[in-house]
């Protein structure tokens, strides 16, 4: 940045991200983007699993919903579930319920496009009102979008995203902190520091050779 005195790095690309993931860094491209990922992990659990289960009142949304979950690196559930737009909120407290419920699944995304009459959130806000705390057993997290809604605001602990794509970024950003801490804990539990002294240099002359041979492939 313009102002601070840093020293470039010789480490080719590939290196540098690896570094970055094995820190458990959550990259992205925006501020706006960062606070969506602190609000998706804030307040619930993290999607362990890659499977996103899709619930909606609008069948072209759920399918953008698929696409942009496919291009986000997880998987899109098997069966979504897709409503009138004006059912009621009850039918989508109930399928919420059941879907954090299904071991398969690493998180459900809801999606409500308001009816012509009426309050624009109110049957969005009742649906997650219906359902709050119906993922505390599981830890499932849940995540909205209020199609034409505000850019982000939240109802309880469920945040509420305007646009499918920011909240399927969000989740995807939080599945990786999971699934960091999983290979975390492994990698933690097989360190050999305790019963072999010499285990520590002998990774940092590893280290030193990949830096070598990163250095001398990106001359």
């Amino acid at each position: 940045p313009r102002g601070h005195a840093t020293v470039r790095s010789d480490l080719p690309q590939q290196a540098v991200d690896q570094v970055l993931a094995d820190c458990g860094l959550v990259v992205v491209d925006t501020v706006d983007r960062m606070i969506d990922v602190g609000r998706v992990v804030v307040g619930q659990g993290l999607p362990e699993r890659p499977v996103v289960a899709v619930i909606s009142n609008s069948d072209a949304l759920a399918v953008l919903a698929d696409n942009a979950i496919t291009g986000a690196g997880l998987v899109p559930s098997g069966s979504r579930e897709t409503f009138a737009r004006r059912e009621s909120a009850d039918v989508y407290a109930e399928a919420i319920r059941r879907r954090v419920h299904d071991p398969e699944v690493g998180a459900v995304l809801v999606i409500y496009v308001p009816p012509l009459e009426g309050s624009a959130d109110e049957g969005i806000r009742a649906a997650l009102g219906a359902c709050r705390g119906c993922d505390e057993a599981v830890h499932v997290p849940v995540v909205a979008v209020l199609a034409g809604g505000p850019r982000r605001t939240d109802e309880g602990a469920v945040p509420v995203f305007g646009d499918v794509e920011d909240a399927v970024h969000a989740l995807a950003a939080a599945h990786g902190i999971a699934r960091w801490r999983v290979d975390d804990a492994r990698r933690s539990a097989a360190e050999p520091w305790d019963d072999d002294p010499e285990a520590v240099p002998r990774l940092s002359g590893r280290v030193e050779r990949l830096i070598s041979e990163g250095n001398e492939a990106s001359r």
